[in-house]
């Protein structure tokens, strides 16, 4: 009789500030991405399962034939965060204003945060041959990973969704990057204060 048992190790990190008590609720994570550490930041895919929340740099579609102006998006980072919206082309940067309306000097367009869905008109036709106008975009947030879960075997995962957590212990994906200032915004801004 053959028997197995496997064993993980863990670290075991601190993540909740307890001077204010958290609201955890469970959530269904989006299968295979690797084990997501405690503290990363989270967001919802447009499937609405949990992923670790990013920042994605996407091409706009549209011909760059130096007559065309219009360019659209879908982007494969939805729901997006309002705010967070930059599109670059050239010396052209536009950004949104949180309420769905990209604008700044040389083009305007909209957006729709739920969907991904970007469109945008230039003002002058980017040049034939250069490359498309780019977009960069951060997930809408939705909480602080409680405790490691190893997404190929778990697919539940303890959230924290209000509260204070340890900025200490927050970090950004799967590899444990440094938290960005946009990220603790974002989290601020869902009633989930990172404190020293």
């Amino acid at each position: 009789m053959e028997g197995r048992t496997m064993y993980e190790s863990v670290d075991v990190k601190e993540v909740i500030d307890g001077r204010h008590p958290p609201v955890i609720f469970p959530m269904i994570a989006k299968s295979n991405q690797g084990i997501i550490p405690a503290g990363c930041v989270l967001a919802k895919d447009s499937d609405g399962k949990i992923v670790p929340y990013e920042v994605s740099e996407e091409d706009m579609t549209g011909v760059v034939d130096g007559t065309n102006k219009a360019f659209t998006l879908e982007s494969e980072s939805a729901p997006l965060l309002p705010g967070t919206i930059v599109l670059t082309h050239g010396d052209v940067e536009l950004t949104d204003n949180g309420f769905g309306v990209i604008g700044g000097v040389g083009g305007a367009g909209v957006v729709d945060y739920a969907s991904g869905v970007i469109s945008v008109t230039f003002g002058t036709a980017p040049a034939d041959e250069s490359d498309s106008p780019k977009v960069e975009a951060s997930r809408a947030v939705v909480g602080v990973a409680l405790r490691p879960a190893n997404t190929s075997r778990e697919d539940v995962i303890s959230v924290v969704v209000h509260g204070t957590v340890l900025k200490s212990s927050l970090v950004l994906g799967v590899d444990s990057d440094a938290v960005s200032q946009v990220a603790l915004d974002a989290l601020e801004g869902i009633a989930i204060y990172a404190t020293l």
